[in-house]
């Protein structure tokens, strides 16, 4: 198993081989290298890299430390969490990255000619997806209380006004399905 301390590894050995042949790698990089701000301290796991016959695939897992924002209080909430990553990789030429091509996949990262995989923009997008748009401090700040009772009852059982006229076409649209069912009796 080799390890690597940033986010790029050369795999030019591996395109040697024959398809089906991985490898396994210890990543351990500076999470302030990608650029996210939620991201505190180092990013850490282990990554499996599998020869295809015309790609590279990288699949694991990786943990760190997450500081989102409460979505009331807006106090950083810091959480380790696990993250998985996954993604193609593919000759930096093939048609797969030309976005004018037939063929384009904007899910696929290139592989440049020297062999190496460049692993931030995996990283940096399977983080940022995973990140909890929702997350709740559950009262352990001085403001949630006030915030909470701005909305007048548990948040999470209120309904955004803006959807009130929706919830009367439901109940309508319910009345009239179930009218229509007596008619058929």
């Amino acid at each position: 198993m080799s390890a690597m301390r940033e986010f790029t590894v050369n795999v030019s050995k591996l395109l040697g081989s024959q398809a089906g042949t991985e490898i396994y790698i210890e990543l351990n990089a500076d999470a302030q290298s990608l650029g996210v701000p939620e991201l505190q301290g180092c990013i850490s796991g282990s990554l499996r890299i599998l020869k295809g016959t015309k790609d590279v695939m990288v699949v694991g897992s990786v943990l760190t430390d997450l500081a989102t924002p409460c979505r009331l209080c807006l106090d950083p909430i810091v959480k380790s969490t696990e993250i998985e990553l996954e993604g193609r990789f593919v000759d930096s030429l093939a048609e797969d990255i030309v976005p004018e091509s037939p063929n384009y996949d904007p899910d696929v990262f290139p592989l440049d000619v020297s062999g190496n995989l460049d692993l931030s923009d995996l990283a940096r997008q399977c983080i940022v997806s995973s990140i909890d748009p929702n997350i709740d401090c559950n009262g352990s700040c001085e403001g949630y209380d006030a915030v909470l009772s701005a909305f007048g009852s548990d948040i999470s059982d209120d309904i955004d006004p803006r959807w009130e006229p929706l919830k009367g076409l439901m109940k309508r649209s319910v009345d009239m399905e179930s009218q229509q069912l007596k008619g058929d009796d």
